[in-house]
């Protein structure tokens, strides 16, 4: 199982991902090396690196290889970061944050899914990321402030709270459903704040499932 989990991920990052625009050599290392079927159901770990969304317990999916690489391309890490993950699930997606940045603090609104990611990050030996439970749409000002901000899922749109955690010259990388319309696709977006000015940039096109949390409610047109 573990020889097979290595090349499915050697082949997840060489197939998938390089072929479908990922060029950063540090994100496809590094999501060649973490060993993603460990943060997913054991029934669920043949098809870890399958490009599709996993579910995860309480409510919350993994969201797809393809779309979370051109999340970290787009977020061109340097290595000196502090990061917020929101929606990091069982902690897979801080995993991988966590060997690109200095310091990374997951949050999730599920006690379980704490717990699930602490134990699995001290299986894998990987201690420059913290777990806390908050409300999603909240992030976590205590850590305050970030550099980039992360949310794993599909948003319509972006709340106040998170800008005001950002560092000046800090962005929040998340994929946004266009036109900021629940049921549109959904674009990988850099949400960057300087000076008091937000602007948006489109960088790839992908859908994943959506956090409700960051869902808006269908408008009525007459």
């Amino acid at each position: 199982m573990i020889v097979n989990s290595k090349v499915a991920r050697k082949l997840m990052a060489s197939s998938q991902l390089y072929t479908n625009g990922i060029r950063d050599e540090a994100v496809l290392a590094v999501m060649e090396e973490i060993p993603r079927e460990n943060f997913v159901p054991e029934s669920l770990r043949r098809t870890a690196c399958v490009d599709e969304d996993i579910k995860l317990p309480e409510n919350r999916c993994l969201i797809q290889p393809l779309a979370f690489a051109h999340m970290l391309q787009a977020a061109k890490l340097r290595g000196n970061e502090v990061v917020l993950d929101i929606g990091c699930g069982t902690g897979y997606s801080s995993a991988v944050i966590a060997e690109l940045a200095t310091k990374v603090i997951g949050i999730e609104n599920s006690t379980k899914l704490v717990s699930m990611a602490r134990s699995n990050l001290s299986t894998i030996g990987i201690d420059n990321v913290s777990f806390f439970k908050s409300a999603l749409e909240k992030g976590y000002d205590k850590e305050r402030p970030y550099d980039i901000i992360f949310i794993q899922g599909q948003v319509d749109f972006l709340p106040d709270a998170l800008f005001a955690q950002l560092k000046d010259g800090g962005k929040i990388v998340a994929i946004i459903s266009d036109d900021n319309k629940n049921g549109n696709p959904g674009f990988v977006n850099v949400v960057s704040i300087n000076n008091k000015v937000i602007s948006y940039k489109k960088t790839y096109q992908i859908s994943a499932t959506s956090l409700p949390e960051f869902t808006s409610l269908p408008k009525f047109e007459f």
